[in-house]
């Protein structure tokens, strides 16, 4: 098991981890110190105006001050484990709720809307009946929620190991839960058992999973990713650090957009990284300023663009002496008011960014030689 671990955006020197009583340090895990009253902890998030918020069985707590105390924000109707929390990011008080409990008709999904409401049941999926809804993630720029509903039949109760028999589905609402759209990967042999939106661009999911009928020998881990909300899917298995590690949750990182944690089962714990494609086609138009533009590269946040001297470069061979002209900007676009003067002329380079990962300059001896933007 994985405990669940947060650090206070507002406070980053402030540190909570989950398990059967939260821990908190205030100097970034140098030191702990016990906060009393929550219980056995199971996930931690934060929300709008930096409250943060813990869930336990049946019930949800929320911090307003930084984690030293925390208060109870309601019991849900569900008797089971409130196994994630998507705080509102802009709404104080808003919270989504995911809770097991085991096959009951209160299993599932739950919402508040603020302090002087109840907990409220969201619709479940039309997905088959003998599927359970395990997951639920929240997209943060859209809110759009994606659910996944799972069976799993490998038990000797029902049949010998090679008649082991699961099945899934992914379901996206655009309205809160009140609708679902069937929006699930081409499993062919495997099965989805976590799910996560990243926050880097609206839509962005990935579904984490395993292989598990006779068809699929061993049970290798499996991954797919979506940009538009599950409508399209591709198969991002080989990006897995382990490549027959078994998914077991999926936990986006609001800090470094394009940065997902990956937890598995006996292999470790693990952060995945989407790096961003090459620049191709700059386009310079002369003038009194010169301006560059380039089209946007696959999996790009930012760009960073860098400019050096024609002169130097043709007297060293080498692009070292360049310097930095503009770091991390959304743009696809710089322009340039200075004239290179008595140069020969100045160059530009531009690669793509998403954090933390940076791309390439354009060849190996130029990321190694050209520090400018690290």
């Amino acid at each position: 098991a994985f405990l669940p671990l947060l650090s206070d955006r507002t406070m980053p020197d402030v540190v909570l981890l989950g398990g059967d009583i939260i821990q908190r340090s205030t100097d970034r895990g140098e030191s702990w110190s016990e906060v009393v009253g929550t219980g056995r902890t199971y996930t931690l998030a934060q929300g709008a105006g930096g409250a943060l918020y813990a869930s336990g069985i049946s019930n949800v707590f929320r911090s307003t001050d930084h984690g030293e105390t925390f208060s109870l924000y309601g019991l849900l109707p569900c008797p089971g484990v409130i196994v994630r929390v998507f705080p509102d990011p802009d709404t104080p008080g808003e919270v989504y709720a995911s809770c097991e409990a085991d096959g009951s008709d209160l299993d599932g999904f739950y919402h508040r809307v603020d302090d002087a409401s109840d907990w409220v049941q969201l619709t479940d999926p039309p997905a088959p009946a003998e599927e359970r809804s395990t997951r639920l993630s929240r997209d943060p720029f859209t809110g759009h929620l994606a659910v996944v509903t799972m069976i799993d039949t490998d038990n000797a109760s029902i049949g010998p190991p090679d008649e082991r028999h699961f099945s899934s589905h992914v379901w996206v609402s655009s309205d809160g839960g009140a609708a679902w759209a069937d929006r699930t990967p081409p499993f062919e042999c495997a099965v989805a058992q976590s799910m996560a939106y990243l926050p880097d661009q609206a839509g962005h999911l990935l579904v984490g999973g395993f292989s598990s009928d006779a068809t699929c020998p061993g049970i290798p881990g499996r991954l797919w990713e979506s940009f538009d909300d599950g409508v399209h899917w591709r198969d991002a298995t080989a990006n897995l650090a382990v490549p027959h590690a078994f998914p077991g949750g999926l936990y986006e990182d609001p800090r470094l957009p394009g940065a997902i944690f990956l937890s598995t089962y006996y292999n470790g714990f693990y952060r995945w990284v989407v790096s961003p494609g090459p620049v191709e086609g700059l386009a310079w138009q002369p003038g009194s300023k010169s301006r560059l533009d380039w089209p946007s590269a696959e999996n790009a946040t930012a760009y960073d663009v860098a400019r050096g001297d024609l002169s130097t470069l043709l007297a060293q061979g080498e692009f070292a002496a360049a310097a930095a002209f503009s770091c991390r900007q959304p743009e696809t676009r710089v322009t340039d008011e200075e004239l290179p003067g008595d140069a020969a002329g100045f160059y530009y380079l531009v690669r793509a960014w998403r954090g933390p990962d940076a791309g390439s300059w354009g060849s190996p001896r130029r990321d190694d030689t050209l520090t400018v933007c690290p």
